[in-house]
């Protein structure tokens, strides 16, 4: 089956070697005002409240970049956002350029305004914050160099990650697909996390189904929520 059915609410935490990674819900991607607005974005923030109530370790990832960014379309003279270029250096084929969008220490590039964060307790885990190149996955940067999160994961015993966020077709589905290529258990909640476009929802989607990423939806019952991985994991 390729989407299991599980739920939440509050009796019990999840397992010490479980994190829960809210990838880039920024106010650029969850907010009708920002530059980079993934259509119903900010439907994403109440469930990820509600997850991360079940987990001792939240992680929350921010696009961070630097003015003159590499993926600003402003950054490439004569071109257009949502182009695509060549690439020379070889570390991927080609870059699509985006509108400026989380610039740090801009509104765009803070948290959204509803997403429950305790300073003291979450990590916060900034990416993309170098001029000369990108980072969709939180794991990796485009060129395949680590950024640094599972070193910080694995000094905290992390085995399993759940993943919710923006967007499923890039940052969050190449979070999980790096995840798990870097020998993490990984857990998607597809009702807590939009994408772009349609045609980038069904092309990631069945990528991470054949990487054995697991696809799960948050509901009501936090019983059935734990029942349905306890099954998984005895299959």
């Amino acid at each position: 089956m390729e989407v299991q059915r599980c739920a939440a609410c509050s009796l019990n935490s999840l397992e010490r070697d479980c994190a829960l990674l809210v990838v880039d819900v920024q106010n650029d991607f969850a907010d009708k005002r920002g530059a980079l607005y993934v259509t119903d974005g900010e439907q994403v923030v109440p469930l990820a409240n509600r997850l991360r109530r079940l987990f001792q370790t939240v992680v929350f990832t921010k696009d961070w970049h630097p003015r003159k960014h590499i993926s600003f379309a402003s950054s490439h003279p004569g071109k257009r956002p949502f182009e695509q270029v060549e690439v020379s250096d070889n570390s991927i084929e080609k870059r699509v350029l985006w509108p400026d969008h989380c610039v740090q220490n801009t509104w765009g590039a803070e948290l959204h305004s509803d997403l429950v964060v305790d300073k003291d307790r979450d990590i916060i885990f900034e990416k993309g914050t170098t001029v000369d190149r990108d980072s969709y996955s939180a794991f990796r940067d485009e060129t395949g160099t680590e950024t640094g999160l599972r070193h910080i994961l694995d000094t905290l015993g992390i085995k399993r990650v759940f993943i919710c966020g923006l967007a499923y077709d890039y940052c969050v589905g190449l979070t999980a697909l790096d995840a798990i290529a870097i020998g993490f258990d990984v857990l998607l909640v597809e009702n807590a996390t939009k994408a772009i476009t349609i045609d980038g929802f069904k092309c990631m989607r069945q990528k991470l189904l054949q990487n054995g990423v697991r696809l799960v939806h948050f509901e009501q019952s936090q019983q059935a929520f734990f029942e349905s991985i306890s099954k998984e994991d005895n299959l």
